[in-house]
């Protein structure tokens, strides 16, 4: 995030120490005051090779070792809950639709079926008024996910970013949570 790294890694840069790619990224918003400031240093690192304006980011759920991964049905180990949408599900689309307008990626973390379910189809909102690009916007995590949304993934060109070390930690407390089916 650009909180005075921004200003390390061009030092770097310039004393010709920056030897990897880095995207500087933001949080997700649909300020129009923070999205001309983001538009305007996307420009400036356009044709920067080692040092990007990456993608916007934001949540929409939790972990689910906690169990605040949202989920389609309740959690096996606790039929009550359901786990915890952390942006309400109307001002993630609208997030989404200001950024997709600007062309921004936006990277979205999600761990929960419903949790991408909900960005899928925020995706697909944002396209259908802006038009579809090759935007890549990234599910970040996508840990628990329903079947048939795993083939609207590559229908709306959204990225499904998978962490391999989220499978050797959760493996330890996922059946309990999921069930053996899910």
């Amino acid at each position: 995030h650009f909180n005075g790294e921004d200003e390390l890694f061009e030092e770097a840069l310039a004393a010709g120490e920056l030897t990897c790619r880095i995207n500087l990224g933001q949080a997700l918003t649909d300020d129009p005051e923070k999205l001309a400031e983001y538009r305007s240093l996307r420009e400036k690192r356009r044709d920067n090779l080692h040092l990007r304006f990456g993608p916007l980011k934001a949540f929409i759920d939790g972990t689910l070792g906690s169990s605040t991964a949202a989920m389609l049905e309740p959690f096996s180990d606790d039929s009550s809950s359901c786990g915890t949408v952390v942006t309400p599900v109307e001002e993630m689309e609208r997030m989404i639709l200001a950024a997709d307008r600007d062309s921004f990626q936006v990277a979205i973390h999600a761990i929960g079926d419903r949790g991408s379910r909900i960005v899928l189809d925020a995706v697909e909102k944002a396209q259908a008024a802006n038009g579809k690009r090759d935007a890549r916007h990234r599910v970040e995590h996508a840990s628990v996910l329903s079947p048939e949304d795993i083939p609207r993934f590559a229908a709306l060109g959204v990225v499904a970013s998978e962490q391999p070390s989220f499978c050797s930690s959760d493996m330890h407390f996922a059946t309990d949570r999921l069930g053996p089916e899910r």
